[in-house]
């Protein structure tokens, strides 16, 4: 009788994730699945390079929620973290070719153009019909304005922290999934940044914020 070698393949058990966005694309958080409890920055980057058919050379990796670089391609990051990827495509500037004429540097002579004299800033005029606001902007809880956001480790999903808080009852509000030390929710500033710099003149305000926005006023008075 043949003898065949046992088989060793990952276990289910070991695979964890850390979750990725790229800068331009705003809350569009996706996730990288591996095995182990650690991820080396050079293998994350080539997946996502792999993921999204982009050169990897181009991607910078930065720990959203402390702003730090992560430059060597051998550091290690923790399961669940959650990283900004922003493109720097290598970039190469030449300068003019020098015109010599009768021993002189022709671009020298060239008169420079004055800088325009800077223009003052006009406020953006609301329009007389407001749009809907955006769905991305949206808590799926509580269906208003993101107020101070949080994101869900387990799914990646963001809702308001307060919301988070309510409607946790041992178990995440937007998949269902239970609550561990390492899964719970943690601050969005990504999120936050964006929902502070909206101009609200421009959107239907839903019914729940407009409500906050009378009982905050009203505190305030």
């Amino acid at each position: 009788s043949t003898s065949t070698m046992p088989v060793i393949t990952n276990s289910k058990l070991d695979k964890n994730t850390v979750f990725f966005r790229f800068a331009h694309e705003g809350n569009v958080l996706e996730k990288i699945e591996f095995y182990g409890k650690e991820i080396a920055v050079g293998d994350l980057r080539h997946t996502i390079a792999e993921k999204k058919s982009l050169p990897k050379v181009d991607l910078q990796i930065i720990n959203e929620a402390t702003g730090e670089v992560y430059a060597r391609d051998g550091y290690l990051l923790q399961r669940n973290v959650i990283v900004t990827v922003r493109r720097t495509p290598i970039q190469t500037q030449k300068k003019p070719a020098v015109l010599n004429i009768e021993g002189t540097d022709a671009w020298n002579k060239v008169p420079k153009a004055k800088p325009a004299a800077p223009k003052k800033e006009e406020l953006p005029i609301p329009p007389e019909k407001k749009a809907p606001c955006p769905p991305e902007y949206l808590c799926p809880l509580c269906t208003g304005i993101f107020e101070s956001p949080s994101i869900a480790r387990c799914c990646g999903r963001s809702a308001c922290k307060q919301c988070f808080e309510e409607k946790s009852r041992g178990s995440c509000p937007l998949c269902t999934r239970q609550l561990t030390d390492d899964n719970t929710s943690i601050p969005n500033p990504r999120l936050a940044d964006i929902i502070a710099s909206l101009n609200l003149d421009f959107f239907e305000l839903p019914a729940i914020t407009v409500q906050r926005q009378k009982a905050a006023a009203a505190a305030a008075a």
